[in-house]
């Protein structure tokens, strides 16, 4: 039986709504692999594809009742449309299994069957497509596509070269990219980017790498921190910060050591920056293969956003409308038939827990970003 209606999306004028795939039951065969504490298998069958429902043409800040579900839609922030922006994360182009945490066992995990199109080329082909089709809806291109890191599974020329041929090959010079902890190997040739700013129309994006060389979790330099200082002099109106890793809530109670984004002191040295430069519109990771906002007393409004991945579920991508009187963000799913069908499956991961974890709320996903005064 279909699953119920979810909101995937909205905007100012949209509103997207999924029928979740009917899966067959999943069947723990074959093994593949030998000496590994988990099973790979392919993923379960797509009895009844995912329907995605799109409503158009709407009026902003208005409750709407669709399929049973009420939803508002965003409000249009005030004054001219300054940029438009995509953004993409954890592409893992070389990947051949889904759903590893490492070490630690989990069970299935998913792979393509014999002859179909590696899950990363097939996600991120989609990806750019769904990307060039909002262009044309939109009649805008994006002034830039943002790649946040873990272009790559093990940091390969080979793997990098893949990303290159997809993403910079059909974006040129608009497709900005930083590594990620599966990029920052010690024996990786990736190029490591970084205190580098673009900016269009008075906004400026900055871009940070925030990796520790064969690391998982995060950390951003005195360098990278005194050049973020230096931009409270930039002459631009609005900074938005980019970085793979997410910074530690300077509000918990207990610093965690082994944490898996930016470690507690460097995380709290960034917040400290943002709070003092209100230009700063807000920080935007990747790494969590999820979509989740959180906001720091220190801060304010100031959203500290990390968006889902790429290759999996939900498979998607993320659009920015930047206004002089505040942001939209959209959570865009990638709607290929067949992505649609491979970002379906897994929702089966890690024992069915993944859709909740990874796709958020709908306030995590869809959001007005409101400027500091």
């Amino acid at each position: 039986m279909i699953g119920p209606p979810e909101i995937i999306s909205l905007g100012d004028d949209q509103v997207t709504i999924c029928y979740p795939a009917v899966l067959e039951r999943l069947e723990i065969e074959p093994a593949i692999g030998e000496g590994v504490p988990y099973k790979v298998v392919y993923p379960p069958q797509v009895i009844e594809p995912a329907r995605l429902l799109h409503f158009e043409g709407l009026s902003p800040d208005t409750e709407y009742n669709f399929e049973g579900l009420k939803v508002r839609t965003l409000k249009r922030p005030a004054g001219e449309l300054l940029a438009c922006l995509a953004c993409v994360t954890d592409l893992h182009f070389g990947e051949a299994v889904c759903g590893s945490l490492g070490s630690v066992p989990t069970s299935p995990l998913f792979t393509r069957r014999p002859g179909d199109l590696a899950h990363p080329q097939l996600m991120n082909g989609g990806a750019i497509s769904s990307i060039i089709h909002a262009e044309i809806l939109n009649d805008r291109s994006f002034d830039y596509i943002i790649a946040k890191g873990d272009l790559t599974s093990s940091g390969s020329d080979q793997e990098f070269a893949l990303f290159a041929s997809n993403y910079l090959e059909k974006f040129g010079q608009r497709m900005l990219y930083i590594r990620g902890n599966h990029d920052a190997k010690s024996d990786s040739s990736i190029p490591k980017i970084s205190k580098v700013s673009h900016v269009t129309n008075g906004v400026e994006l900055a871009l940070l790498d925030t990796n520790i060389t064969d690391m998982t979790s995060g950390y951003i330099d005195d360098g990278q921190l005194e050049w973020i200082s230096s931009l409270e002099s930039s002459q631009n109106k609005l900074i938005f910060l980019f970085g793979h890793h997410h910074p530690f809530s300077p509000d918990s109670a207990k610093k965690d050591p082994n944490y898996f984004g930016i470690e507690p002191d460097t995380s709290k040295s960034l917040v400290n920056l943002i709070e003092q430069n209100r230009k700063i519109v807000g920080y935007f990771a990747g790494h969590t293969h999820r979509n989740r906002i959180r906001y720091f007393s220190q801060t304010d409004c100031v959203p500290y956003v990390e968006t889902a991945c790429i290759k999996d579920f939900p498979g998607s991508w993320t659009e920015y409308r930047i206004f002089e009187g505040g942001t939209l963000q959209i959570h865009r799913r990638i709607e290929d038939p067949d992505c649609l069908a491979w970002s379906e499956a897994n929702r089966s991961l890690y024992g069915g827990l993944y859709p909740d974890y990874a796709m958020g709320k709908i306030t995590d996903r869809s959001l007005f970003i409101n400027y500091r005064k």
